[in-house]
Formats: C-alpha cells, sequence, structure tokens
C-alpha cells in the first residue's frame, strides 16, 4: 500500500497559504494552553542564559557536559550504568528516527522488521536510507498482541537484521510492558539483532504514581542486547514543540556513526536547547517535570471519559488507552479495507476544515479497523464538534467500490 502522507498535508498548507478558514488537526501536535509558573520561570531562565552562547556551533559530538547531566541522572539507578559514548543528542525525535536509520544501514544492517504500528514517518525513514522493510503486524482482533514464533519464523525466513519497535502503540497510548521488552530483546540478542524502540512519546503511563524523566526499567533491559537503540524524548512529555530535544542512547558503535551523520544532517543544537537539557536533567528539578506530566494526565484522561461518553449509543468506540496524550477513535465493524482513507481525509479537510490522520498511516494492515488519531490534551471543545462531524458522516461515500 502507500504510505504517503505528504498529499494530505500539502493540502493543509494550501489553505495556510490562502489564509481563508482554520483547520481543526485533531492529533494537532500543538496545544494551546498554560505552564506552571514555576516552568515558565524555568523557561525565562534558559533563554536569558543562552543568549550569552548564541554564537557558536554545538555539535552533537561536543556535547560533554550535557551527556554527563543525563548520565548522572540516568545512573541513579546504579544497575542502569550507562557510559558517555552510549548517548547522543539531536533536535527531534524525526530526526533521530532518520539518523538512526541512516547509521544502521551504513553499518550494513539493512534487512529490517518494523512492528506496525508504527509512526507514520518510521517506514519513510528506513526506506530513505535504502533498507529493505518487512512488517509484522500486530492485529485489533487479536487485542495487538505478538505472537513470538510468528516473528521468529519472519527473522529466518526474511534473513532480518534489525527489530524497531514503537512504544507507545500507534504513537498513540497502548504502552508495552517490560516482558514484551525482555521477549523481544531475548529473540534479537539469539539471533544478533538490532533491537531499535522509538520511546518518543512513551513515560507517561496513566496508571504510574511517577512519571518517567527517563525510563531505566525499559532501558536495563534493552540495554542487555549487544546491539540496541533507543530514542527518547522528554520535551515532547511537557509539549515543548518550540524548543524540543530528542536523546538516543545505543551500543557505542551506532553512537559513534550517528554522531558523524549528525554534522552533515543537522549541524548543532541551539544554545536553548542545551541549555534546557541541562536544566530538565538536573535532580533538583525532576518535581517540576512530575508535576508538569501529572497536571496534563489529569486532564487527557478527563477528556478521555468525557469523548467515550460522546461515543456511547454510536459505531465508534476510544481504544483502550494507558499512557500518553494520544488516542484513537475506532469504528466497530468497519475495517481499513473496505474505506478509501485519502478520500474521506481530503473530503473531511475539504468540507469540515478538519484534518483527520486515519490508521492505515500507522498499521499498514488493512484488515484493522478503520480509525483516527486524537490529541487529547486538546481543550474539550477544540474536540467535540470535530469529532461529532467525523462520527457522523455518512460512511457509504468512501467505500471502495
Amino acid at each position: 500500500m502507500d504510505h504517503d502522507i505528504e498529499w494530505l498535508f500539502e493540502e493543509v498548507y494550501k489553505i495556510k497559504r490562502e489564509n481563508t478558514r482554520d483547520v481543526q488537526f485533531l492529533s494537532d501536535w500543538d496545544v494551546k494552553g498554560e505552564s506552571p509558573i514555576e516552568f515558565s520561570s524555568l523557561l525565562s531562565q534558559v533563554y536569558n542564559d543562552s543568549s550569552v552562547s548564541s554564537l557558536k556551533y554545538n555539535y552533537a559530538y561536543e556535547q560533554f557536559s550535557l551527556k554527563n547531566q543525563i548520565l548522572e541522572f540516568a545512573n541513579t539507578d546504579q544497575s542502569l550504568k550507562l557510559l558517555e559514548t552510549e548517548i547522543t543528542i539531536t533536535p527531534s525525535a524525526t530526526i533521530s528516527l532518520y539518523l538512526c536509520a541512516q547509521a544502521l544501514a551504513a553499518l550494513d544492517i539493512k534487512r529490517i522488521l518494523i512492528i506496525t504500528p508504527a509512526y507514520f514517518s518510521t517506514h519513510e525513514s528506513f526506506d530513505k536510507a535504502g533498507c529493505h522493510v518487512f512488517y509484522y503486524h500486530l492485529k485489533d482482533d487479536h487485542n495487538l498482541q505478538l505472537d513470538l514464533n510468528e516473528i521468529e519464523s519472519l527473522i529466518e525466513q526474511q534473513y532480518i537484521q534489525g527489530i524497531v519497535l514503537t512504544d507507545p502503540v500507534y504513537s498513540a497510548g497502548i504502552e508495552f510492558n517490560l516482558e514484551t521488552y525482555t521477549q523481544l530483546s531475548e529473540i534479537c540478542n539469539k539471533n544478533d539483532l538490532y533491537f531499535a524502540v522509538d520511546y518518543s512519546l512513551g513515560g507517561l503511563n496513566w496508571n504510574e504514581e511517577n512519571m518517567f524523566v527517563l525510563n531505566t526499567d525499559k532501558l536495563k533491559i534493552l540495554k542487555k542486547n549487544r546491539k540496541f537503540l533507543f530514542i527518547d524524548t522528554l520535551s515532547k512529555r511537557l509539549l515543548m514543540n518550540g524548543i524540543k530535544f530528542s536523546v538516543i542512547i545505543g551500543d557505542e558503535d551506532i553512537v559513534d556513526r550517528i554522531d558523524r551523520i549528525s554534522e552533515i544532517v543537522y549541524g548543532g543544537l541551539s544554545a536553548a536547547q542545551c541549555f534546557l537539557i541541562n536544566k530538565l536533567y538536573m535532580k533538583e528539578n525532576q518535581w517540576l517535570i512530575t508535576l508538569m506530566c501529572k497536571r496534563n494526565i489529569e486532564a487527557t484522561k478527563e477528556t478521555y471519559r468525557q469523548i467515550n461518553s460522546l461515543l456511547l449509543g454510536t459505531q465508534f468506540e476510544l481504544a483502550e488507552t494507558n499512557s500518553g496524550y494520544f488516542s484513537l477513535i475506532n469504528h466497530k465493524k468497519i475495517s481499513l479495507q473496505d474505506i478509501d482513507t485519502k478520500e474521506f481525509s481530503l473530503t473531511l479537510l475539504k468540507e469540515c476544515n478538519i484534518l483527520a490522520i486515519c490508521k492505515d498511516r500507522f498499521t499498514y494492515f488493512q484488515e484493522n479497523r478503520f480509525g483516527f488519531r486524537i490529541n487529547l490534551n486538546k481543550k474539550k471543545e477544540d474536540l467535540i464538534f470535530p469529532i461529532r462531524q467525523c462520527i457522523g458522516i455518512d460512511y457509504s461515500r468512501f467505500y471502495k467500490r
């Protein structure tokens, strides 16, 4: 199937260029809201401090002090034992994913098994790196459970060299447990594979008392693997899209390769990013990060309850969600293979000014149920009316003939 999504954003750009109407993006990355005064104060300090150092490059391979700051924080869990050579920093999770794909290809790791659902840029990143991409599909009807025997068969049949896991599933609210990490790590170790995890939207489990600044429990399992990659993005947990950054943790060979490639991909980090990273990974600021995440999650859970009520008596339902700010609205009966999702999205955009990204941009498995992704951290009043329009539209218009 066609994995491209550029056609949809091109339509949005046209609308924005015309500047004639507002578009409601259901899974918007940007969320309007006010930060606690303590956090606003920290940001002001970051911008003031960084202004004096804004005239020099901040290459990733030069960021020894920042890496050591993250190390000091991570290694408070003494059983983790991360090394400076196992960490690098990038401007965003999207760049991290792209760099990981390029670095694996440079090491001639090109036969990649992607466990879907995955973020919609995952396929494109590995495809552009010249990798041969294979899929193992998690299925709605099987409660998104892994069949380890089937995965091992795929590894053997397709000579797989690396596995890529997106956690949470769909980057939308269903987080994998430690047992799954252990099982996949053991398979990768046994077959001498790279185990790469995109955890950019993880670390916000609704049932955990503490929010994760860095999920050391999952990292410890990954680190038992000889070849591993872990993409983490604390700024996404804090909804800081305007000054975001990402951290890649991996074995020394792959991190060294990523650092070398990074120079020609994005140059360096901004001074503000460097100061922000330093502040966020200070132990004395952990309470503030936890406070921010807890406030956001409480608001998210309340919106989830209200949307659930809105969908009662309809043909739609919210996916069971246990983590993060995103979820999925699924049709109870219609599958993705029944619907022309491109026509659905374009019609919503043109007739209702609503931008909805359908599940096939993540799952690549057409037998899963039709649905679309929403950001539960948006204001409720910005979600309810567009959702009513999405679930009330005549879906017979989009049936494949």
